[in-house]
């Protein structure tokens, strides 16, 4: 019984879980250091986290959307 393609299609699965896996650990690295160094609310935190993740445009009105925990 020759497994070869499917030893193949499971190596690129898990070689692309695990760079997933390696962006999601960077992103969460930087936005612990990011938060510690500029000693970030938990609102900013999230703010930046969104960023981080969408790498999109973030506008005062994005902000604003997050609850305040107060």
């Amino acid at each position: 019984m020759d497994m070869t393609s499917w030893l193949e299609y499971f190596t690129i699965a898990l070689q692309t879980q695990m760079r997933e896996i390696q962006i999601k650990g960077s992103y969460a690295i930087k936005l612990d250091v990011l938060a510690l160094q500029y000693q970030l609310s938990e609102r900013q935190k999230r703010a930046l986290e969104n960023l981080l993740v969408k790498e999109e445009a973030f506008t005062i009105q994005d902000y604003t959307a997050f609850p305040r925990s107060e």
